[in-house]
């Protein structure tokens, strides 16, 4: 999907931290998007264009140390990007959003729906937010801080926009693609690019991210609640026992498999990932979009059954 000029770039100067957003829509948005580690908003700009042309505004945010927004010295851990967030949401003036969550992103969402305090409509999980890392044999706080977070690496731009380490059906050389890769490093005095977050911050955000129990907080949660497994093994650790544990123990949520799909699934299937959106807040009854019914489109991953799940898979909101 090609994606034209239109999202527009804004800033909030949140005190402390300014954090930059790709506005999809001029509508107040319903629906925050939240990146990965060491990535930025820019990987939901065909997601994005996607959700504008269904009409549901979106608005993708860049946490703080990475892409457009500011790189303060401290601040990397799930609680202030809880804080963060909840301060984003009040900026905008969105009222009750669902907010999307990719990989890491989907870990601060998960946090955020339990123990933030703006009010949120409703939490999607893109292949995380059901990741326990503590359960990964050996792996503890500490090895995590120094074996996940990358070397401090440079290299030539050109280089780094071949990005060997995309999924093999993206060409890195797709104008949006190549904006994202961009907007995910810094150019040095010397010509070479090195990442964007800073690798003491990278360490920090993979220490708290080991930390957190995502079963605790998913049974806290009291909003609808949906995660999507992308079943290629392409992270360090198996990501499909944390999403069978919770679709067991938590059988009123939605879960839904894309078979054969990679970790970075708003690059590799942007149409599909705007179609389950739009059908998640439409059935989590999200202000925002006047006259729509819920009326979902073909689903073409797999959601999965009630024999699967134990019970049928449909939202719920707990009181």
């Amino acid at each position: 999907m090609e994606v034209v000029a239109g999202p527009v770039t804004d800033r909030l100067d949140l005190g402390g931290v300014t954090l930059a957003l790709r506005r999809y829509s001029p509508a107040t948005p319903c629906v925050v998007l939240l990146h990965g580690l060491a990535s930025n908003a820019r990987i939901w700009d065909a997601v994005g264009t996607a959700l504008a042309a269904r009409r549901v505004p979106a608005v993708a945010v860049d946490q703080r140390g990475h892409g457009g927004s500011s790189r303060p010295a401290d601040g990397y851990d799930l609680a202030t990007a809880v804080g963060d967030l909840d301060a984003a949401l009040e900026a905008v003036g969105a009222v009750r959003p669902v907010v999307v969550g990719h990989s890491f992103g989907a870990h601060v969402a998960l946090q955020q729906g339990a123990e933030g305090h703006y009010p949120t409509g409703g939490l999607l999980g893109i292949d995380g937010g059901f990741l326990d890392w503590r359960a990964t044999p050996g792996l503890t706080a500490d090895l995590a801080e120094e074996h996940l977070a990358p070397n401090a690496w440079a290299m030539p731009l050109a280089e780094w926009r071949q990005a060997p380490w995309l999924p093999t059906e993206i060409d890195p050389e797709t104008p949006w693609i190549r904006a994202f890769l961009d907007g995910s490093v810094l150019a040095r005095p010397d010509g070479l690019v090195r990442p964007r977050l800073a690798t003491a911050a990278h360490a920090a955000l993979a220490r708290s991210l080991v930390e957190q129990h995502p079963e605790v907080l998913v049974a806290r949660l009291a909003v609808p609640f949906q995660f999507c497994l992308a079943t290629r093994e392409d992270l360090p650790i198996p990501k499909a026992p944390g999403f069978d544990r919770l679709r067991r123990r938590f059988p009123a949520g939605r879960y839904c498999i894309h078979e054969d799909g990679a970790h970075d699934l708003p690059l590799t299937e942007p149409e599909r990932l705007a179609e389950e959106i739009t059908d998640f807040v439409l059935r989590a009854s999200v202000a925002g979009i006047p006259g729509r019914a819920v009326s979902p489109g073909p689903d073409r991953s797999r959601t999965l059954s009630c024999a699967e799940t134990g019970s049928a898979p449909t939202l719920s909101c707990n009181p």
